[in-house]
């Protein structure tokens, strides 16, 4: 059986509306999404936590030297700078 759509000015708006109801449909199960995995995060039980442990641990492993040297750098940089102005008295 062949399906007709509907005749004269309700037809036409409804098949303008289609688009615009897609849209909502999507934007309200993002936000649905949204929600639960929110209300996820913070009720127990909380199935992240070894798992976060695991890749904290793993990164710590992995950056510690380039952090480090950076924190290094970034920490002494500007007091030696400053600690070898005295030079200038003495020309």
């Amino acid at each position: 059986m062949i399906q007709q759509h509907p005749v004269g000015a309700a037809g036409v708006a409804s098949r303008a509306y289609l688009p615009a109801k897609n849209a909502l449909e999507q934007v309200g199960d993002v936000i649905i999404l949204t929600g639960k995995t929110m209300l996820s995060a913070v009720r127990a039980p909380y199935p992240y936590g070894t798992e976060f442990v695991q890749q904290f641990l793993f990164l710590l492993k992995l950056c510690w030297f380039p952090l480090t040297i950076s924190m290094v750098t970034l920490s002494y940089g500007a007091p030696g700078l400053q600690a070898g102005n005295f030079l200038e008295i003495f020309g």
